[in-house]
């Protein structure tokens, strides 16, 4: 009416008049995990498919039964909107994302708290995490801790371990350092997320899986499965 009424007193064009306006309606905040106070930190990337990516934490940590491990922020709904009538545009969800409760850990009935459901090493996996029986070293195997051994459960060493020191165990050994010249037995599989440096009398065996980043000459490497 005004630009209408403004034309015919001025007799002037107008080429643009805005003669109803809408808003449009805003999609919320997705949903997303983080570790509890204990862990500290984001958890892990969002991917396109609503899931986490975790694969660069690398976390290895001792917890208790009934620990809280991780909490999920569930996704929100954005601010509606109006269309040029007047109507009410709803907003969105933002996307839904998935962690699954693996071994060990169970999920409050909300689907928002995970706890471990026994004392053990907590792992944060791709798309779950899982809480295993082990035995956890913090540091690295020398002088200070001897040698290691995990009898039946398996053994995660958040170090390196030292020239002439040993691990062994009945099930699995994952090293998240480098293993010098020493002696690693797993009737499981055997991961060094370092390299082995064997020096020519470095020797690491394991019934199942050898994974290493490297492995340098001189190492003596013997496994019943793929290295």
């Amino acid at each position: 009416r005004d630009a209408l009424e403004e034309v015919t007193l001025t007799n002037a064009a107008r080429l643009v008049v805005v003669v109803a306006e809408g808003r449009p309606a805003e999609k919320g905040s997705d949903a997303h995990f983080k570790f509890a106070k204990e862990f500290g930190g984001q958890v892990g990337t969002m991917r396109a498919d609503g899931s986490v990516d975790f694969k660069a934490r690398n976390i290895f940590q001792s917890v208790q039964q009934g620990q809280l491990l991780v909490m999920k922020q569930p996704p929100s709904i954005g601010a509606d909107g109006i269309d040029v009538c007047g109507n009410i545009i709803t907003g969105r969800m933002g996307n839904e994302a998935s962690l699954q409760a693996g071994p060990g850990v169970e999920v409050s009935k909300n689907g928002l708290d995970y706890r471990a459901k026994i004392t053990g090493i907590v792992e944060v996996l791709p798309k779950s995490v899982r809480v295993i029986p082990g035995l956890f070293i913090g540091t690295d195997v020398g002088n200070k801790t001897g040698n290691i051994s995990g009898a039946k459960d398996q053994v995660f060493v958040n170090g390196a371990v030292h020239t002439d020191f040993e691990v062994v165990s009945d099930s699995d050994i994952t090293i998240a350092r480098a293993a010098e010249a020493c002696r690693l037995i797993a009737k499981g599989d055997l991961k060094v997320r370092g390299g082995m440096i064997g020096n020519g009398i470095g020797f690491y065996s394991a019934v199942g899986v050898v994974d290493s980043i490297y492995i340098t000459a001189w190492a003596l490497v013997d496994s019943q499965g793929d290295i």
